[in-house]
């Protein structure tokens, strides 16, 4: 199989997600089992992609034969061949500038405000202080610059630069064969599918595509950002989807002519044998951003339940996010300061998922629920709201259990049993691993295979 692939993803960080860590694994996959060189495209300013790039690396979700790069990061580090379209950039001494540092000790960007302190525009530095783009606010306006100060290009905005940069890329590699663009946000593929080069687009539906109003997903309103892509899914290639469930959802929404462009395509994950004789008693676990939609100050008033009947029980919450300090109270209030605990980031949190009692998913809405799935891959069993459409693959009394969304007593009385009987546990344990084997790498990557080919 010839060509490569591109994902194009807006920003990675160490301690990203779910999402990330769907993304990178995906790439990776693709790069060592059907050797297809992969690059991850990241659209932020953030200067620390050298130290990224080495931690994942070190960490092994950076392999041969994939590579990220960065918008900022490769204009800063070469001056490129292009034609230079003449002229300089306008003088800004009327405004306040403010420098960021960059790692390299050099400027990485400055801003310059206006007497309000709004910042009217801000230019990107090379290491030697030079000019590389400046990036207008009010009348959006990105103007890539040469060493000498001449104005290289300009464009009407952020977007139609980054379109530049991955039709740029595309030419530069002179790969023979076809190269796919994969996107994981509607916002980062609303950017790109305009680009004028010669390329396919895949996007990766992360979400459950409707607003969570009560309705069934197949008749509840598209949410707003995805009506775009819903509206022109003849510019898209392939839209994959995470499940069955899902799939039909959609499906229902489209013209006949388009519905075969959307396919299920699990995510890849790595299944683990368990390695734990005996499941740990009353210990359960939450991997996940401390976001609304994770909703755990649901998992915290379920423990307020559960530990009234079992003091032993204990909840370790593993992620950061913009609900922390709400959480801490929420926990301080229950009294359950020694009972449920915020963890923070942790690169090793995953490994609890081979000891603990059972994974715990109290999430408003879960397309595919990644860690969940690792959960099982490691023989964890799950206990979930039934919400679409992740707890869908959660065998209600067999690998976890299925309660109603927010029905908050039910949650703690099956959190309960699993306390109290080890031995379902168990026998919960290892069908939960077995029902994982079927989202393993060797099976997943055949799908994928098929659909490149395809394309």
């Amino acid at each position: 199989m010839t060509g490569s692939m591109v994902s194009a993803y807006g920003r990675v960080r160490l301690e990203g997600g779910g999402k990330t860590v769907a993304m990178l694994a995906r790439n990776r996959m693709i790069t060592t089992r059907l050797g297809i060189p992969s690059t991850v495209l990241t659209f932020d300013a953030s200067p620390s992609y050298a130290a990224v790039r080495a931690g994942l690396l070190e960490r092994g979700d950076l392999v041969p034969g994939m590579q990220l790069l960065n918008t900022y990061e490769w204009y800063r580090e070469a001056a490129r061949p292009e034609t230079v379209e003449g002229g300089r950039l306008d003088d800004l001494g009327h405004l306040t500038p403010v420098d960021s540092p960059h790692p390299d000790g050099s400027v990485h960007r400055t801003e310059y405000l206006d007497g309000s302190g709004d910042v009217v525009a801000r230019d990107y530095r090379r290491s030697d202080g030079s000019v590389y783009v400046r990036i207008a606010q009010e009348a959006p306006r990105a103007q890539l610059v040469d060493p000498d100060g001449e104005i290289v290009r300009s464009f009407p905005g952020v977007p139609a630069w980054r379109r530049h940069w991955l039709r740029t890329l595309v030419q530069q590699q002179g790969t023979i064969g076809q190269t796919v663009v994969v996107t994981d946000t509607d916002t980062v593929l609303r950017e790109l599918w305009q680009v004028d080069a010669d390329v396919r687009f895949v996007h990766v539906l992360h979400e459950v595509h409707v607003q969570m109003t009560g309705e069934p997903p197949a008749s509840a309103p598209i949410r707003p950002s995805l009506q775009p892509v819903l509206d022109q899914l003849e510019r898209l290639d392939r839209l994959v989807v995470l499940s069955e469930v899902q799939r039909d959802d959609v499906v229902v929404r489209l013209p006949a002519a388009l519905r075969d462009r959307v396919v299920v395509l699990p995510l890849d994950m790595e299944t683990v044998p368990p390695t734990v004789t005996r499941r740990a008693r009353a210990s359960f676990v939450m991997l996940g951003r401390l976001a609304p939609m994770k909703a755990v100050h649901e998992a915290i008033e379920v423990f307020a339940l559960v530990v009234a009947r079992r003091p032993e029980a204990r909840l370790d919450v593993y992620g950061e996010g913009p609900l922390r300090d709400e959480l801490e109270r929420l926990i301080a209030e229950r009294g359950l300061e020694t009972h449920v605990v915020l963890r923070g980031f942790d690169g090793t949190a995953r490994d609890r998922l081979s000891e603990a009692t059972a994974y715990v998913l109290t999430s408003s809405k879960e397309t595919f629920g990644l860690a969940a799935l690792e959960a099982l891959g490691r023989g964890c069993p799950v206990v979930a709201y039934d919400v679409p459409y992740a707890p869908s693959r959660i065998r209600d009394g067999v690998d976890g259990f299925r309660v109603p969304p927010g029905d908050r007593q039910a949650m703690a009385d099956r959190i309960v049993t699993m306390i109290d009987d080890p031995d379902l546990v168990q026998s919960m344990a290892t069908a939960s691993h077995e029902a994982a084997e079927r989202y393993a790498p060797a099976r997943v990557v055949e799908e994928w295979r098929s659909l490149l080919a395809d394309l």
